[in-house]
């Protein structure tokens, strides 16, 4: 899959191209130790985000099942939570083989012999794909030491968490849970449990057995195809672009390669990270798409959409739809996050209905600044972001705004007076 090309080549949906590409050769010449070491040595982090290193977690888990005498659970997160992303369905479709020897050698490495495919029960194509990959991989030989559940949910963007998610692989109502202890510490049916997304396992098949995912378009001295991010990418046309871009490739450049227009006179924003990612100015787009990077400019890897904000957009207005649908995906648990996130759309709602007092702005710091403070889940730690970065870098939209005028006199008033501020925080 080289960086910039749409919708990601197809590599193999045969299982018999798969293996004569070297397809699960992995299997019978890698150790667990062995994936481990190469795992860690390749310094592979997290695709679902929050950019964890995954031997790290690996680590975390075999050390608990060690002390708790018991068995290791695997789960394959591969639930779009953004509805823009397209990742986890696009990698069920296009790589279900490759996958799948990722899963494997995940499961060697951390001692596991169960595993859960978690997925969008709404991605019936991106299903069929990995269970139609699944019995033939069986059938013919391979994946025979692991036992592999699939599940299908729909709880929303809260879905993709993953507390919300072992509590719906439980039979339990999707809300969040405390942490500590981390899955990795005490999971599944009490005992420790692996979670990576489904990019992860498809990268640690990259890593161990490049061979099977192979692409003679990239060029050579190209960055290693485990540096790489599967990227959804909109532009002002709406439509998706799948793309794979080497992490620390600056932004501008990878809409540069994806053939997607950036012009101050057309585009307003940036959107890094989905619903809950930071909007960047003009001066920010050439930021480089990395962990650090992002978090600097306070946007994250998240859901790996970025999306452009048209021209002539309320910065004001978009932070306040953001967080009225954020306000609705919360799964309500815990006060901060199901009060907070309410509390600053009302107020950002009262700003572009322009009955907004001189109060209200540094109510909304406070509350932004109190959700990710006081939230159980990365839900609520990253709720704040959208509206913090619109403030941040269009602050004329916002005092224009709490001077009873839209800058581009597009708002539409959503309220006609002033909530009581007393007893919010």
């Amino acid at each position: 899959m080289p960086e910039g090309t749409q919708n990601a080549a197809i590599l193999s949906r045969n299982i018999q191209d798969y293996v004569n590409k070297g397809g699960f050769r992995s299997l019978a010449n890698e150790t667990a130790q062995a994936v481990r070491d190469k795992v860690r040595a390749a310094k592979l982090r997290g695709r679902g985000g929050s950019g964890k290193y995954t031997a790290d977690k690996w680590d975390t888990a075999i050390l608990s099942a060690e002390r708790r005498d018991g068995p290791t659970y695997l789960v394959c997160n591969a639930y779009d939570a953004d509805p823009l992303a397209m990742a986890a369905a696009n990698l069920m479709i296009r790589e279900p083989f490759a996958v799948l020897e990722g899963i494997a050698l995940t499961a060697r490495a951390v001692g596991a012999k169960e595993v859960y495919f978690y997925f969008k029960a709404t991605n019936r194509s991106g299903y069929d794909a990995i269970l139609k990959a699944f019995n033939e991989s069986q059938s013919s030989g391979y994946l025979n030491d692991i036992s592999v559940h699939f599940v299908g949910a729909d709880a929303g963007f809260m879905g993709g968490e993953e507390s919300v998610m072992l509590e719906i692989l439980r039979g339990r109502r999707a809300m969040a849970a405390q942490r500590p202890p981390y899955p990795a510490q005490i999971g599944l049916y009490e005992y420790p449990t692996v979670i990576d997304n489904i990019e992860t396992l498809y990268t640690v098949t990259r890593i161990i057995n490049p061979a099977a995912t192979s692409d003679d378009k990239k060029s050579s001295g190209s960055a290693a195809p485990y540096t790489y991010k599967l990227l959804t990418l909109y532009g002002l046309d709406g439509k998706p672009v799948i793309v794979e871009a080497a992490f620390g490739s600056p932004i501008s450049q990878i809409f540069e390669k994806s053939n997607i227009a950036l012009n101050q006179n057309t585009v307003r924003a940036i959107v890094v990270g989905g619903p809950e990612g930071g909007a960047l100015g003009p001066a920010a787009w050439n930021t480089p798409y990395d962990y650090e990077s992002l978090a600097a400019v306070n946007c994250i890897v998240g859901s790996g959409v970025i999306e452009v904000i048209p021209a002539q957009t309320c910065m004001v207005e978009w932070a306040r739809k953001r967080m009225e649908y954020l306000a609705k995906e919360s799964c309500g648990k815990c006060v901060p996050c199901r009060v907070g996130v309410k509390r600053a759309a009302t107020v950002l709602a009262t700003m572009t209905s322009n009955v907004a007092s001189d109060e209200d702005m540094a109510t909304l710091t406070d509350l932004l600044t109190y959700i990710p403070r006081g939230s159980l889940c990365g839900f609520g730690w990253n709720a704040s972001r959208a509206a913090q970065t619109a403030q941040a870098a269009f602050p004329d939209d916002f005092s224009q705004h709490m001077k009873g005028e839209c800058p581009f006199h597009t708002c539409a008033p959503q309220r006609s007076h002033r909530y009581a501020t007393k007893g919010v925080l």
